[in-house]
């Protein structure tokens, strides 16, 4: 069985490509043969995925993903990259003449990483979109319902994306009364920085029952930076801007602080959430994408009110009343028994097998 991925601009850091790498290394020890088809510049994870065994087919034009260019210039490699295929994975939309250029032999299946309302906007575009794809993947029950409440016939899949494996991170620091918050991820509109940097700010109204000081940790980078610096300069917190981060640098970033908010507008399965909890940290985040269900046992963290920073910090301070930091491998126990690594990669093999036709 061959396996090509299409995946338009691969990032150097994204929850989907960390997705797919795991994916494509698990298949390649299946035996599967594993192609990705993407624009790129140097990668570390691409070249090792390809000294692992993947072909990895290239473009290096890599700016202007606001108009597609890279798809553009994508086009003719993955074209012919399809061909020899009996699986196609798609996890980006394209212009819809696109997809009828595509030859009919692999089987070609669409993996949304986000809730299909978010992405579509309406029932007739989720309908118009995901109905020139013989299958869909996609992370929650109700994502799926989304899906098949478009009138959408073709076979829907409930697969979450591959968790992380269980982080051994350090015990929570807050014996010395400071509350060390993390963020982490881009800071664009999308992932709402500023709204988390109010919460925070609320939270100072807290000291005394349970902290005696909070920071905020801010790891990553964008085009709100500014907006956030100066946002920064105003509030009573200590705020600390960490910068860009690397996949290998998750491990010390969990363990660095005592939990994480996630005040995203709009959220898919969230990977950077499962990272979290698989190192024993809560998290508190808006009710967007499959957060909801990620976070639905109360130890793991909690729901948060969208556009009410006073009412998430005092939901923040009641869990840590409820729960306190001490029971790291609660957390991590509790994260495990619904995201099992190994669980999903074969669950994932499997469903491949058949749609290939090899089961």
């Amino acid at each position: 069985m061959r396996v090509v991925f299409y995946s338009g601009v691969f990032a150097r850091i994204g929850g989907i490509e960390e997705f797919t790498l795991d994916l494509a290394r698990a298949l390649i020890r299946a035996g599967v043969k594993v192609r990705i088809v993407c624009a790129s510049l140097k990668n570390p994870a691409l070249r090792e995925l390809a000294n692992s065994g993947a072909e990895v087919w290239k473009s290096p034009v890599y700016y202007g993903c606001r108009w597609n260019i890279p798809d553009y210039f994508l086009l003719p490699l993955a074209l012919i990259a399809m061909r020899d295929a009996d699986v196609v994975i798609h996890q980006k939309p394209f212009n819809f003449w696109f997809y009828r250029l595509l030859s009919k032999k692999p089987s070609h299946i669409y993996l949304t990483s986000y809730r299909p309302l978010d992405q579509f906007k309406s029932s007739e575009g989720i309908l118009r979109f995901f109905s020139r794809f013989d299958g869909v993947i996609t992370q929650t029950d109700s994502f799926g319902e989304e899906l098949r409440a478009s009138g959408l016939e073709r076979p829907v899949y409930i697969l979450p994306l591959i968790p992380p494996e269980i982080l051994a991170s350090a015990e929570p620091q807050m014996q010395d009364g400071i509350l060390r918050i993390g963020l982490m991820g881009r800071l664009v509109p999308q992932k709402n920085p500023l709204y988390a940097m109010h919460i925070v700010n609320c939270l100072e109204g807290h000291v005394g029952t349970g902290f005696n000081k909070v920071e905020l940790h801010i790891y990553g980078d964008g085009c709100l930076i500014d907006d956030c610096r100066q946002k920064a300069a105003d509030m009573k917190a200590d705020v600390v801007f960490h910068g860009a981060y690397r996949r290998q640098d998750i491990g010390r970033i969990v363990a660095e602080n005592d939990c994480f908010l996630i005040t995203s507008v709009t959220e898919g399965q969230c990977i950077v959430a499962l990272e979290i909890l698989s190192g024993g940290r809560p998290v508190f985040s808006t009710p967007v994408g499959a957060l909801p269900d990620v976070l639905s046992h109360a130890e793991r963290g909690g729901l948060l009110p969208d556009g009410d920073p006073q009412g998430a910090a005092d939901c923040i301070v009641t869990w840590i009343k409820t729960h306190g930091f001490e029971n790291r491998s609660m957390i991590q126990a509790s994260y495990t028994s619904g995201f099992d690594a190994s669980r999903v990669r074969s669950e994932y093999i499997d469903l491949l097998k058949q749609v290939a036709g090899e089961q």
